[in-house]
């Protein structure tokens, strides 16, 4: 088909023709397609005025945009500019001189990076087949540009300060507007700027944020937040799940044993909501589509998710028990006429209830339990920590000023964290996030 394709290209269009449309379409790193986006988002000009030491990085970077562009790597852009500049001079395009004179003039500004990439790569995909083959377009997007910046800047500034110590080296964090599903800031890592976007592809074991789901179906099964559950040993078929303290605290209410993430309640739930089946399916029909345990460890978040995913579970918490779908572009234009997407609208999946109930008890887990870190005076936040097995993966999944607001923090190759919680360095990425003024 390429090939047939090639000779149709070969037959229709001029060779310049050709190249300009490459030119105008190829990606150059940093969410930028086309060599006229490139050189704004690098140099801050049109590609009509360019240097020719900077034409030379954008020529450059098809190789390898994610990885030579000079947000990402400027050491990497600037040998691979003097490597075409070179190739420039073998074969006779430009003069040694011009060429010692255009490397050495090679040097980048200081710009704050920005990790908006992730969200336009994601928003991209978002808009598929709406997108025209053969035209320009303009996204329309969902995208806030201060609380994106302020993500970014709480992720690296906690990883910045503790990551070293702590064996704490990436994280993620996706901002999601919990009445409509609007995907309003998303930040894929830390340090890189671009390429995996671990907020939407990684998969991560949840440990306790996915509790409320739990304690979701139990409500369902008829029990209420102040029904008394047992906080003592348990004994499943071998498998006997301890509390993160050493001590058992007896009869607790559902209330308290998610703000203090009681595990052995977990269970407990777990078992009186009808088992990890009906626990399953809840969490189905709330949007978690990712494989889940079908056993007791379903409680304790042994299940792997996505940061995305796990943002929109817990919209229906806060917004009235409605489910929403995760969105990014709202309309696409092209030749002057624009199309407005069409989104999932959001629809009742939990009774409005059984959301207040749920409100209630993870707004108890920031005053009074494990996710005091993410607790500010004078502001509703609510939220549920998680950590995985021997501190692998640590979660805050809140609300604040109408927005989820999930985080992740752990390492790619899956090596366990000092003691990083999800009421440390998550719940304080969250707490920075959401104390930014709407």
């Amino acid at each position: 088909r390429e090939a047939v394709l090639s000779l149709w290209l070969w037959q229709n269009y001029s060779r310049r023709q050709i190249l300009e449309i490459y030119l105008n379409r190829v990606y150059l790193g940093a969410g930028a397609y086309g060599v006229d986006a490139a050189a704004r988002a690098y140099f801050g000009i049109p590609a009509s005025r360019l240097s020719l030491w900077q034409a030379a990085v954008l020529a450059g970077l098809p190789r390898a945009p994610s990885a030579l562009n000079p947000l990402a790597n400027p050491r990497a852009a600037a040998i691979r500019a003097r490597q075409v500049l070179a190739a420039m001079t073998a074969i006779g395009g430009i003069t040694r001189q011009t060429e010692a004179a255009e490397a050495s003039a090679i040097q980048f500004r200081p710009r704050p990076a920005t990790g908006a990439s992730w969200f336009a790569l994601w928003a991209l995909q978002q808009a598929g087949g709406a997108m025209p083959r053969n035209a320009d377009a303009m996204l329309r997007v969902t995208l806030d540009p201060a609380l994106q910046r302020a993500a970014e800047a709480a992720l690296d500034r906690e990883i910045a300060a503790h990551g070293a110590a702590l064996n704490a080296h990436q994280g993620a964090v996706v901002v999601l507007d919990a009445a409509s599903g609007a995907v309003r800031a998303m930040v894929g890592g830390y340090g890189d700027r671009e390429g995996y976007n671990r907020a939407v592809l990684a998969r991560r074991q949840t440990g306790s944020a996915f509790k409320p789901v739990v304690w979701l179906a139990a409500l369902q099964a008829g029990l209420r937040p102040d029904t008394l559950v047992d906080d003592a040993p348990i004994d499943i078929h071998g498998y006997r799940p301890h509390d993160y303290e050493p001590r058992y605290l007896g009869e607790v209410t559902m209330a308290t044993g998610l703000a203090q993430s009681l595990n052995t309640v977990a269970v407990r739930l777990l078992l009186r909501a009808g088992g990890p089946g009906r626990v399953i399916g809840l969490a189905r029909r709330l949007g978690l589509n990712d494989d889940l345990p079908r056993n007791a460890t379903l409680a304790l978040g042994a299940g792997s998710v996505g940061v995305l995913q796990l943002a929109s579970v817990y919209a229906p918490f806060f917004n009235g028990g409605m489910r929403v779908s995760p969105y990014g572009v709202t309309a696409v234009t092209s030749g002057g006429r624009m199309r407005r997407l069409f989104h999932a609208p959001p629809a009742r999946v939990i009774p409005a209830g059984d959301a207040a109930a749920m409100m209630e008890m993870l707004r108890g887990v920031v005053e009074r339990g494990t996710g005091r870190a993410a607790y500010i005076p004078g502001l509703f936040t609510a939220g549920k920590t998680g950590t995985s097995n021997d501190f692998r993966d640590a979660w805050f999944v809140g609300y604040a000023r109408g927005d989820i607001i999930a985080v992740w923090v752990g390492n790619d190759d899956d090596e366990p964290m000092l003691g990083v919680a999800g009421g440390t360095l998550p719940a304080r990425i969250f707490r920075a996030i959401a104390a930014v003024p709407p």
